[in-house]
């Protein structure tokens, strides 16, 4: 069974740009990161954890407008039972690049 940060990464891969965690150390102008913002227990009995909830950030960076990177992205998260997703547009005025951020939610079950 793939762990929350091996799911995460299969489905942000399988959409064709380069992905990292944390830090884009590439060359490419559009690309995926993504971190955990928390990862904390949701659910448990008789002392041990049965769900453990992970929220991440998937950001998404281009030179030119990544709105339909970003609707892939969110796509493919809802399909792979991540859920509570929200998306903020930013701008980094620094290195002129669109900024896509993605917060989601994703639910591991240990039972």
């Amino acid at each position: 069974m793939m762990d929350a940060h091996e799911k995460i990464y299969k489905v942000l891969s399988e959409l064709g740009y380069d992905v990292e965690f944390d830090t884009y150390t590439g060359k490419n102008s559009t690309y995926i990161t993504y971190f955990e913002l928390i990862e904390k227990a949701d659910a448990g009995s008789d002392d041990s954890e049965e769900i453990i909830g992970h929220h991440f950030q998937v950001d998404v960076f281009s030179k030119d407008d990544p709105t339909d990177i970003k609707n892939k992205v969110v796509q493919a998260l809802k399909e792979n039972e991540f859920y509570s997703i929200t998306c903020q547009d930013l701008y980094e005025r620094e290195n002129k690049i669109f900024h896509k951020a993605i917060d989601c939610y994703y639910a591991e079950y240990k039972y």
